[in-house]
């Protein structure tokens, strides 16, 4: 069916900049962010990705950027002393990696 067939069905066809704002925001954005800023149900917004072929990180995307963020919220709430000893060990070693351990009480 055309765009003007599902239009005629309820369904808004996609801008141009709307295209291109969720190229931007695809990978960048949860889900729940997405549906607002579009004001479009998360079926519409995955089946645009999918149609002008653009990914998100995969079914865990949500979790990653809310933990991305917690993780820089804590590193600008740091004092300037500590944020340089981050720094120096980033420009040393190029990068490093935060990680959870789970230890099981027996």
């Amino acid at each position: 069916m055309g765009r003007k067939g599902a239009e005629k069905q309820g369904h808004k066809g996609w801008t141009v900049r709307e295209r291109k704002k969720l190229r931007k925001n695809y990978s960048l954005k949860t889900r729940e962010e997405l549906e607002e800023m579009f004001n479009r149900t998360w079926n519409a917004i995955k089946a645009r990705g999918k149609i002008i072929g653009i990914q998100r990180l995969g079914k865990h995307t949500d979790d990653i950027l809310r933990t991305r963020r917690a993780i820089t919220s804590e590193i600008l709430s740091l004092p300037d002393a500590e944020r340089g000893y981050i720094a120096g060990i980033v420009d040393g070693e190029g990068c490093f990696t935060v990680a959870e351990r789970i230890q099981h009480l027996q």
